[in-house]
Order: C-alpha cells, then sequence, then structure tokens
C-alpha cells in the first residue's frame, strides 16, 4: 500500500509542472521563457529524481502503470483552472484509465 501512496508524489509533481507551464505559455505573449515555464522544468526535474527512487525500491511493471492517473488529474486541472472543456469523449477515456487502474491493482493482488 505504502507504493501506491508514494507515486502520488510524482503524479502531483506532473500536475502542478503541467499547469505551470500552461499558465507560463499563455501568460506571456513575447517571452515564452518566464517564472512559470521555468518552475515547470524544475518540477519535473524534481519528479524524474523521485522517480528514480520509485523505480529502484518497486517493481517497474507495478508502479509505471498508475503514473496514468496524471492524465485524469491534469485533465481536471486543465478544466478548472484554465476553463478548458470537458466533453463525453475525455470523460469517457478518463473512466476507461481509471477502469484500467482498477484492473491492474486488483491484478497485483489477485493469485489467479
Amino acid at each position: 500500500m505504502k507504493k501506491y501512496l508514494l507515486i502520488l508524489i510524482p503524479i502531483f509533481l506532473i500536475v502542478l509542472a503541467q499547469t505551470a507551464g500552461k499558465y507560463g505559455v499563455s501568460e506571456s505573449q513575447e517571452n515564452i521563457i518566464n517564472m512559470f515555464v521555468l518552475l515547470s522544468y524544475g518540477l519535473m526535474f524534481i519528479r524524474s529524481f523521485i522517480w528514480m527512487i520509485l523505480l529502484k525500491n518497486f517493481d517497474l511493471k507495478s508502479i509505471y502503470p498508475l503514473l496514468s492517473l496524471s492524465y485524469v488529474a491534469v485533465l481536471f486541472a486543465a478544466f478548472f483552472f484554465f476553463d478548458e472543456p470537458l466533453s463525453l469523449n475525455k470523460l469517457l477515456g478518463t473512466a476507461v484509465i481509471l477502469i484500467g487502474i482498477t484492473i491492474h491493482l486488483y491484478g497485483e493482488h489477485s493469485r489467479v
């Protein structure tokens, strides 16, 4: 269970980085490199180190599929922070991702 909580750290950093990057490039007309874009790169750099620690301690096949939660989180961050529309297709895709993660987690614990 601990590994599943630890994977939330890189996912959270991905969401923060993508949100900061989007904000940075959206707000600046003439200068594409600004504080928010640099923050985005910094967060992804930190995320990479945390990811390497996770890879050292856990099976790749167990934790990598859980990164797809970042797609779900970024979708909702875009909706709430940037007023990007949610379509039925996006919500259905999100449901498919969540179902896949549920199957993956159940498979980790089943003895079939």
